[in-house]
């Protein structure tokens, strides 16, 4: 598509837009020209090429056409951006129609409330939708093994940082604060620097720590806190952390194993994800319900996968011994 079709295109958000890009075109018009002039040269004959080099015309010209580049460097600038935005706007464009549903969003500067219908992750295939409403409260979610937690933070992570960059959101309803977005998911160890998966963990949730004394409130998603240290110092690290971010300017959804963090965090609502087990195996429905995890799976699954029955017999013991 050339500038002049561009420019002739009939849209009355683009006509503003048109007429001050035909203008930039017109004034960079010897810019083209005098770029032409030196390609052309370096197609001369010899005769041209000893006119060229006595005359010194191929220099002459690239100092010319440096001249007028910089007399219309802030014509060049407007020019360049508004490829840039059309190219953005037809992406986004080009997105939305290979979408079988989404929403443009409701963004508000209300502090901390995130509220969405039927929201989906874009890289799953017929993913299970699922809905959720924070208002100044934070969720903690717990559930079992591969039961759908982690990807439900993935699935409102994206989708935040879609409806405050391309508007546009997979979901049926989008509301929501304008956030700085943080997230402390699948932190990895680095063996060459000499960092450990814990302190991965640490530097991750410090970042939060600082954005949320930003005016502009924060939202942290937050998949298996601490999960690289030990049970007593993760759970109350854990809750002070987790009750000091929500008493600041963040929003925070995190998951956990560790059920004993739901009843000692006032500000976060609970919430779970569940499967089925039977002699097929485990079946999930991925769909979020309000409460506590009433099932673990961890033991199944080893049962599932073909462990020794002395094994299995052997943790349930414990497990029971524990409970009593």
């Amino acid at each position: 598509m050339t500038h002049y079709s561009i420019c002739n295109i009939k849209n009355s958000e683009l006509n503003k837009d048109n007429i001050s890009i035909s203008k930039t075109i017109k004034r960079c018009k010897k810019i083209y020209k005098k770029s032409s002039n030196i390609i052309n040269i370096e197609g001369l004959d010899i005769i041209g090429e000893y006119i060229n080099t006595l005359f010194l015309l191929q220099e002459i010209n690239y100092l010319s056409l440096i001249s007028e580049i910089e007399s219309c460097k802030i014509e060049l600038r407007n020019l360049v951006l508004f490829v840039g935005e059309m190219d953005a706007l037809l992406s986004i464009a080009s997105y939305r129609a290979g979408l079988n549903q989404y929403s443009v969003p409701n963004l508000v500067y209300k502090n901390k409330i995130l509220k969405v219908k039927n929201i989906f992750h874009p890289l799953i295939t017929n993913s299970v939708s699922n809905s959720i409403d924070l208002d100044n409260k934070g969720i903690i979610i717990t559930g079992s093994n591969m039961s759908g937690k982690s990807t439900f933070l993935k699935t409102l992570a994206i989708n935040v940082i879609f409806a405050q960059t391309i508007y546009t959101c997979l979901c049926s309803e989008y509301y929501g604060s304008y956030f700085n977005i943080l997230t402390s998911i699948v932190p990895a160890d680095d063996i060459i620097s000499g960092r450990s998966y814990y302190m991965s963990e640490v530097e991750a949730i410090h970042r939060i720590i600082l954005k949320c004394q930003c005016e502009t409130p924060c939202i942290a998603f937050i998949d298996e806190i601490f999960r690289g240290t030990n049970s007593v110092e993760r759970i109350n690290s854990s809750v002070v952390i987790l009750d000091y971010l929500m008493k600041h300017n963040a929003l925070v959804i995190v998951a956990t194993h560790d059920l004993e963090l739901t009843k000692m965090l006032a500000n976060y609502v609970p919430y779970y994800f569940s499967e089925n087990i039977s002699k097929n195996g485990l079946t999930f429905d991925f769909t979020i319900k309000k409460g506590v995890s009433p099932t673990r799976n961890a033991v199944r699954l080893l049962e599932y996968k073909g462990y020794p029955t002395e094994i299995i017999s052997e943790i349930d013991k414990r497990i029971a011994y524990n409970k009593g």
